[in-house]
């Protein structure tokens, strides 16, 4: 089976962030791209770490993508992410199993 997966650019003035997590037997990492309304690449970042767990991955992802559009200047952005968990977490429908402070 065929699933169709495509990119859906932001409306005007309005950042795109994209951020993704990973955990393997060889380590975890998270890294993400901000794009703008015409889906041209603003700036990207990729990051390690000992935790492995995939929520930690995908929070960590979207608080460094948070925290690169602050540092560069982008106050409206919609964030993507792949994994329904860390959604929940930041809109306080699930409860991570421990505590992030930003």
């Amino acid at each position: 089976m065929v699933i169709p997966c495509y990119w859906i650019k932001p409306d005007e003035g309005i950042a795109k962030l994209d951020a993704d997590g990973a955990v393997n037997n060889r380590g975890a990492g998270f890294g993400g791209i901000i794009h703008d309304s015409n889906g041209d690449m603003i700036a990207a970042y990729i990051g390690s770490s000992l935790h492995n767990s995939i929520l930690f991955q995908e929070l960590t992802s979207i608080h460094q993508g948070l925290s690169t559009c602050l540092r560069i200047g982008i106050s409206k952005v919609l964030v993507a992410s792949d994994y329904l968990r860390a959604i929940h977490a930041i809109t306080k429908i699930e409860e991570p199993p421990w505590q992030m402070w930003i």
